[in-house]
């Protein structure tokens, strides 16, 4: 594992409001390239998307912008009106690696040079939903992970895949051989799970990055004198319960921790670190650092 991004987090935990990230009501990825690519020909993308949802519609093919409704996935609105959920694929635009921050790059775990890696892309496809918040969010993800997987088998000069709700930086490989099950396969390019050093401290924390964007809480550890890798691995598998089963732990709920036989407490605060959110922190008891609110 590389070496942890430092921070200087307040140690107690409450945070001020700055740079918030809230639900993504367009969620979307970049595909970038070094060379500016050119959208195929709208039927070939409908070919494409129709082996996964049958119904489709062209909304739009013009204008730098193709916009497709996915007419298997209705969405109902306060006056029971139905709409389709679309995907939508514009036109190339001019990239810079370097409007990715250091604090983003520091956790891209999945590539060992991730700057080095995409410092000659100059262009993205921006991918997204559209219309689709109102989804349940196994269905909306399910859309998102199959639209991704589609588009890369249209471009095979995409360099990487950037998710900038997560912080998560990609090969296409990577995400074409997803072993994850097919219900969680958005974990591997939605959800990220980041390690920091405090400053001047033995202080560590573990937070996740992503399951904010689609209306789930993330998850933060914040301790001293534990097995990084241990912690790691329990918010991976938390990760997944709240993926899996919704937002059903709340504040003062216990969870198993990485000790048998102990429980470790659970409580939502304001997130450490940016981007700012409301997360569910793990109190690791006496591996705990900083000061909770409400306590």
């Amino acid at each position: 594992m590389k070496d942890k991004k430092e921070v200087n987090p307040n140690t107690n935990h409450k945070m001020i409001n700055h740079d918030e990230a809230n639900f993504s009501h367009v969620y979307f990825y970049k595909l970038l390239f070094e060379e500016k690519p050119v959208l195929p020909n709208i039927e070939i993308v409908k070919q494409k998307i129709r082996k996964i949802y049958k119904d489709t519609d062209t909304v739009s093919s013009d204008k730098g912008i193709y916009s497709i409704a996915i007419n298997d996935l209705k969405v109902k609105y306060k006056d029971d009106k139905e709409v389709p959920a679309q995907i939508l694929m514009p036109d190339a635009m001019e990239f810079d690696y370097s409007t990715i921050s250091d604090y983003y790059y520091s956790q891209m775990w999945d590539i060992k040079e991730p700057k080095e890696l995409i410092k000659n892309c100059n262009y993205e496809i921006m991918l997204s939903d559209f219309l689709a918040a109102g989804l349940d969010y196994k269905k909306r993800t399910m859309l998102l992970n199959d639209w991704l997987y589609t588009a890369l088998n249209l471009f095979d000069n995409c360099v990487a895949v950037y998710n900038e709700q997560s912080g998560k930086l990609l090969l296409p490989e990577q995400i074409l051989n997803n072993s994850y099950p097919k219900d969680f396969r958005f974990m591997l390019s939605g959800v990220n799970i980041r390690l920091f050093n405090v400053q001047n401290s033995n202080d560590i924390i573990v937070d996740t990055l992503g399951l904010y964007a689609i209306g789930l809480p993330d998850i933060q550890y914040h301790f001293h004198d534990l097995n990084v890798n241990d912690v790691i691995s329990h918010a991976l598998n938390i990760a997944a319960y709240i993926f899996d089963n919704g937002d059903i732990i709340k504040s003062g709920d216990t969870i198993q921790s990485i000790f048998e036989n102990i429980q470790w407490k659970c409580q939502y605060e304001k997130s450490l670190l940016k981007p700012y959110r409301e997360i569910l922190d793990i109190n690791t008891l006496e591996y705990a650092s900083g000061k909770r609110q409400n306590q």
